[in-house]
């Protein structure tokens, strides 16, 4: 007689979908799905093409069309690299603003295409919107790794939607339809190259990812100063989406860190000093609140963060420059000042209180708290009370929460149909990308 084999019963541990740990391979997308790479590239041609028609418009004419760097062309890369932004084109460092710009990378590409074919503005704005459809592709890809995808179509996927809603906002015109903003592109597209080759690192331990998350980052940084915020998003990224020691984390961040004090070296070398000179700006238009009481000050931001907020889910009305008083003085007796308050503290809080969990909510709000802090006039004076470019990067945040919310959340709440569940979920998704496409086409033109 055959022996009877004894069936033994495998525990079957499961890892959670969203974490991987540091000996998951790199998660591939299915070649197959060639469709959402498509869709995100050819979105921004479809959106901004008209723009190609467009001339030089505000800005321009100091980073490009009258700048004397950029009219050398190629001779002129050294200047602009040895010099502060405005240099080239007032002449002479004139520290119009606090703590001055240093953004060499982003005028250097204007300076190399004037050395290949002149003044062209056509192919500016081409180029503008070219980078704009490779940073929808490498945030989907970015996405894809990080968020475990749950979902069985990608187009019900949060990697796709958020992309998709980042690509869509009207909150998006003023930096790709106006050339000159070319540096927060260049800035934002090499920062989450920077966060995808950190993380790679932790998954495969490649040492030649340091690397290129070290040259990545310099590049960043060069476009624009902001990009120094990735020093704590890439971390914290690597925190949550991992099961990483802090260890490896900390050596993932080291090239981060080097890259930081590279770029803060050369950019003293250039200006001459750090944060500031120490001297007030008494010019209204680079100073807004020049002769403002200090509380009414933080009244003031406190009202401008609240405004971003609303801007990001209902972006009407934009405007193109929000000039000194275009927002008003606020006071703490202002009842939307209040709102603002509590509504900040409300995200930041639960952002804090849940970051033990490692959710994709606190992950969006502490994404978006630390990429714009540096442009909110709480850290340092910006120069204005506002612009629409200044949530370029942060707007990654408010669309990873609101495609979890309408993908994620909307289920559980009506889960005892889903047939309604899943027509609400298509409402949303129609309402948002549709609201957000007609605006964008409408704001284009401005």
């Amino acid at each position: 007689m055959a022996r009877k084999r004894k069936k033994t019963k495998q525990k079957i541990v499961r890892k959670p979908k969203e974490i991987l740990t540091e000996k998951t391979e790199v998660p591939h997308i299915k070649k197959a799905s060639k469709v959402p790479y498509l869709i995100l590239f050819i979105l921004p041609f479809l959106l901004y093409g008209y723009s190609i028609t467009f001339e030089y418009v505000l800005d321009d004419t100091i980073v490009l069309s009258e700048n004397r760097f950029v009219q050398k062309g190629f001779s002129g890369v050294k200047d602009i690299f040895a010099t502060e932004s405005f240099t080239g084109y007032f002449g002479e460092q004139k520290d119009i603003l606090v703590g001055a710009r240093y953004r060499p990378l982003s005028i250097a590409t204007f300076a190399i295409e004037y050395g290949f074919w002149g003044f062209n503005t056509k192919a500016s704005h081409f180029i503008n919107i070219l980078l704009y459809a490779l940073t929808g592709l490498l945030l989907f890809i970015v996405l894809s790794n990080l968020f475990r995808s749950k979902d069985s179509k990608w187009y019900f996927s949060i990697p796709f939607i958020a992309s998709l809603f980042f690509i869509l906002h009207p909150l998006h015109t003023e930096v790709i339809a106006n050339i000159k903003s070319r540096d927060e592109i260049l800035s934002f597209l090499f920062s989450i190259w920077a966060l995808l080759s950190s993380y790679r690192y932790v998954v495969t331990k490649k040492n030649y990812f340091l690397l290129l998350s070290l040259l990545l980052f310099s590049v960043a940084l060069f476009s624009k100063e902001s990009a120094i915020t990735f020093v704590a998003v890439i971390p914290l990224t690597l925190y949550f989406f991992t099961k990483s020691s802090a260890k490896t984390i900390l050596k993932a961040s080291l090239p981060l860190l080097i890259g930081a004090l590279i770029f803060l070296i050369v950019r003293y070398q250039a200006i001459g000093y750090f944060l500031g000179t120490g001297k007030e700006v008494t010019a209204l238009m680079n100073n807004p609140y020049l002769g403002v009481w200090t509380a009414d000050k933080y009244a003031t931001i406190l009202y401008t963060m609240g405004i971003y907020l609303k801007l990001l889910v209902f972006p009407h009305p934009l405007t193109h420059d929000y000039y000194p008083y275009h927002i008003p003085i606020m006071t703490w007796s202002s009842i939307s000042v209040i709102l603002s308050l509590i509504a900040h503290i409300v995200m930041l809080g639960f952002a804090i209180i849940t970051i033990k969990k490692k959710s994709i909510v606190s992950w969006s709000i502490l994404f978006y708290f630390i990429t714009f802090s540096i442009v909110s006039n709480l850290v340092i004076p910006i120069g204005t009370t506002m612009n629409e470019r200044f949530m370029y990067m942060p707007s990654l945040g408010f669309t990873v929460l609101l495609s979890y919310f309408i993908l994620r959340g909307i289920p559980p709440i009506f889960s005892k149909s889903k047939k309604l569940s899943k027509t609400i979920m298509l409402g949303l998704l129609l309402l948002f990308s549709v609201g957000f496409t007609y605006k964008t086409i409408d704001r284009v033109p401005a």
